[in-house]
């Protein structure tokens, strides 16, 4: 078997496939918002491909609609050349920012009580392994109520061999 390496960006056609499909697992689990800051998946849902730094890319994908970018305003023409799809660009200013202009703020420009949303944090070391874990959160008018329900330290969450 020959395996022929792709040299191009995904089509259009193809990162709204995996929009389709994402939505559609969001609809099944009645989310409103997937909230992800995994480099990994921006990638495979934009086209844009990042390394975690200190400044935090967050991809928002809502329930119905196109994809919410919330990214540095250092980054915007990176961000325009690199994203093969449609999406909004929700920009932010870096430390020290005007008020209202940070991340997480910006972020809550987006999010609105009543929303239903999961976060996927997600931790790699190169020769050992990797650890994914959701929480699903709604957005309530004094804050957020986590709805996921187990274990949450990372040493209860970890498997152990032996």
């Amino acid at each position: 078997m020959s395996i022929e390496p792709i040299c191009s960006h995904p089509s259009a056609a193809e990162l709204s496939g995996r929009l389709t499909r994402v939505q559609a697992a969001m609809a099944r689990q009645g989310l409103d918002y997937y909230l992800c800051p995994d480099p990994a998946n921006i990638f495979h849902l934009t086209n844009f491909a990042n390394y975690v730094h200190e400044r935090p890319f967050i991809l928002l994908l809502p329930a119905v609609g196109s994809r919410i970018f919330l990214v540095p305003k250092l980054e915007h023409s990176h961000v325009l050349c690199r994203v093969a799809c449609e999406l909004e660009l929700v920009e932010y200013f870096e430390f020290p920012a005007p008020p209202g202009e940070m991340w997480h703020e910006r972020l809550l420009d987006v999010l609105r009580p009543g929303m239903v949303f999961s976060i996927e944090p997600g931790i790699y070391l190169p020769g050992v392994g990797g650890f994914r874990f959701s929480d699903t959160v709604l957005i309530t008018a004094t804050g957020n109520r986590k709805l996921t329900l187990g274990p949450e330290s990372l040493q209860e969450l970890t498997l152990k061999q032996g």
